[in-house]
């Protein structure tokens, strides 16, 4: 029976390289694949075992040698809970986009400030792999399969492969194929007139002395008895007043999420999710713009020179997609605009089950409104929404989390979150983690159990001479010992994407 393959191609001998987080210069130990075509179930498969993707070139760290254990971690978007410092970073936003400046004093701004270097927020992001490194690796891919192409459609005398149910078209509101997602947005007029790249906080005159002091609620809600009942003793605890709960009380037990405590869509923000297919006509014009945020940010942010910022890296990095899927699942960006100008820029996978945050950048002018912070926010608030019509995908998955990385700290304030158990595979909650890291920097976090079964090599599947065929087979024709090389990708993929994607062989 005909169907659809994903195709891979595998660096076995990957060498060690600088790490994005220690600086080491060898301590960054990963194993690495070029996919040419991967589908968004099968990537999705891949990312409940540990891999990520930088482009086309998918990697997982091999966490007993690294030098800093990447743990791969996911929030359930319908369960977040915001801590204060981020409704803080919310405020300061509405404030600046209904202001012109985010009014905050001292206090607050350094209360709420989930920054990581004092002056500017980093985005949320994965730096792994650096752009030296992904360049070897495309260099390696062979060029019999062009970057991009397309799922091969061959025969095999397999079952037929099993699609998600409900992968209909998404209509226009729902993904940026064509117009982009609008899911803040006002007219910039209501705006009040302002420096668009004013970065700090003019400091006040005090308070008005011709004002009365503010008071608590409580104290208010005191004196308003005290004139309608004059000197009645106040109601005791239990009595009339505590049968009948304030209406603030009501909504006490709702889970306290982006889309019920902030009202997004009072902000002069347009925000556009737009798909990164070469046929996609609006980002292939909003390219270039988006291009010059991200050199000002890594020059500015990362300390980039200007030729590490190339176009090419910068297709290679953030572009460059092997993902196949009908919509919405594939790759796309969230662009944020403030009248009529490009500030930030998210780079999303929008997989069957979860979002998968894979870079975030914005114009550095901007970093004293936490956009990294920000933009995780509205992330999961886009998840939600992807949520109500396909209940399976819930989870946002915000990269790697490093416990000894400082970095690396503010992905766990997003949550409830859980990390991936590197040796079963399994999700267990961070906070369960946590006394586990603190001890050793390498750690299981599920229980004593019996080994994973060993790989089945029957399963594999390659593809050559352009004829995909399974790895017996290609045994016979070539007779090849590789077997030690299959094994290892069958333990690290899993029997359901060797099932379902062809090992490139020349």
């Amino acid at each position: 029976m005909s169907r659809n393959y994903s195709i891979v191609q595998l660096f076995p001998d990957s060498p060690g390289h600088q790490c994005g987080y220690c600086k080491s210069k060898k301590g960054f130990i990963a194993q690495g694949m070029w996919a040419h075509a991967l589908d968004v179930q099968e990537y999705q498969a891949l990312l409940d075992r540990g891999w990520r993707r930088s482009g086309c070139y998918c990697y997982k760290p091999v966490m007993h040698e690294i030098c800093c254990p990447p743990y791969t971690i996911r929030c359930d978007a319908l369960g977040v809970r915001l801590t204060k410092s981020q409704k803080k970073i919310a405020k300061r936003m509405r404030s600046f986009l209904r202001n012109g400046s985010a009014k905050l004093n001292q206090q607050e701004m350094s209360a709420g400030d989930d920054t990581m270097d004092g002056s500017v927020e980093h985005g949320h992001v994965d730096l792994e792999i650096d752009a030296e490194t992904l360049e070897k690796m495309a260099s390696r891919a062979s060029g019999d399969l062009p970057q991009g192409a397309a799922l091969l459609n061959g025969d095999l005398t397999d079952s037929p492969r099993t699609k998600a149910e409900g992968l209909s078209d998404m209509t226009s509101s729902e993904t940026g194929e064509s117009a982009g997602q609008t899911t803040a947005t006002t007219k910039s007029s209501e705006r009040p007139a302002s420096s668009a790249s004013q970065t700090s906080v003019q400091p006040g005159e005090g308070m008005d002395p011709s004002r009365p002091p503010c008071k608590k609620q409580k104290a208010l809600r005191r004196e308003r008895w005290r004139k309608k009942h004059g000197d009645a003793p106040l109601p005791a605890a239990g009595g009339a007043a505590a049968a009948r709960p304030p209406r603030w009380r009501s909504c006490s037990n709702r889970p306290r999420t982006p889309n019920t405590r902030w009202r997004w869509e009072d902000a002069a923000l347009n925000l556009r999710l737009v798909s990164t297919a070469p046929s996609n006509r609006e980002f292939a014009s909003t390219k270039a713009a988006s291009y010059q945020v991200y050199k000002q940010y890594q020059m500015a942010v990362h300390g980039d020179t200007e030729d590490k910022c190339c176009m090419r890296t910068f297709e290679r990095f953030l572009c460059a997609t092997p993902l196949k899927g009908a919509p919405p699942y594939g790759a796309y960006h969230h662009q944020y605009w403030l009248d009529g100008e490009l500030i930030a820029v998210g780079v999303l996978d929008v997989l069957p089950s979860c979002v998968s945050s894979k870079y975030f950048y914005y114009l550095p002018r901007f970093g004293f409104l936490s956009l990294g912070t920000y933009g995780s926010l509205r992330e999961l608030e886009l998840t939600r929404q992807l949520q109500r019509s396909r209940p399976e995908l819930r989870y946002y998955y915000m990269g790697y989390y490093i416990h000894t990385c400082p970095k690396m700290r503010y992905k766990g304030r997003i949550g409830p979150s859980d990390l991936l158990c590197p040796e079963t595979y399994t999700w267990h909650p961070l906070s369960a983690c946590e006394p586990l890291l603190d001890k050793h920097k390498y750690a299981r976090f599920a229980p004593a159990g019996p080994p994973l079964p060993a790989p089945d090599l029957s399963a594999a599947l390659v593809l050559y001479d352009g004829q995909p065929m399974r790895y017996r087979r290609y045994q016979q024709l070539r007779g090849a010992s590789d077997q030690q090389e299959m094994g290892q990708y069958l333990r690290l993929v899993g029997p359901a994407v060797a099932s379902q994607t062809l090992v490139f062989r020349e």
